[in-house]
């Protein structure tokens, strides 16, 4: 169940206007105002102006009223709660989250190999890959051609060419 923190986000979603002011404030007291912090640069106080933003429904909720959004929202906090009770993983809440400071690195990062690429559907990464590993297979055999003395070996688009002569050495200046 959602915690007093999170239902008072929760009730405030329909609010009009947010002050970005707030905003300013966060960084004034986190030192993170630029050089000095001391109000200089972009963030001194002589640039500095209130600025309102008006919150929107999401386009999926549009039609509802603002009890039933937050009734939805309710039911999505609830049921990220209950995936984290499921894998015994508890769910910080509101005010535990923003007592942590930001800048903090975790303990223990997660690594996994970086991604050949991002597409929004399996076939456009298909095609990705596909045209990837074209271009290495074109760059690879105009390499191998020019290392072998073919220095007018066509390079794929959008490559760097190779630009030391084999068998020659570098002076340094």
């Amino acid at each position: 169940m959602a915690g007093p923190d999170v239902s008072a986000v929760i009730a405030g979603a329909g609010a009009a206007a947010v002050p970005v002011v707030q905003l300013d404030e966060a960084l004034e007291q986190t030192g993170k105002r630029g050089a000095g912090s001391g109000g200089e640069g972009r963030f001194a106080e002589e640039w500095a102006e209130p600025v309102e933003l008006e919150l929107a429904p999401l386009p999926c909720w549009k039609g509802l009223g603002e009890d039933e959004r937050q009734r939805a929202a309710r039911a999505l906090v609830e049921e990220v709660e209950v995936e984290a009770r499921a894998r015994n993983k508890p769910v910080l809440g509101a005010r535990a989250v923003r007592a942590q400071n930001p800048h903090t690195r975790p303990e223990h990062l997660k690594r996994s190999p970086r991604p050949l690429g991002h597409a929004s559907t399996r076939q456009a990464l298909r095609e990705l890959r596909e045209q990837y590993r074209g271009f290495v297979a074109a760059f690879r055999e105009a390499a191998a051609r020019w290392g072998r003395g073919d220095f007018a070996a066509p390079f794929p688009p959008f490559s760097f060419p190779l630009r030391v002569v084999p068998g020659c050495v570098a002076q340094v200046l």
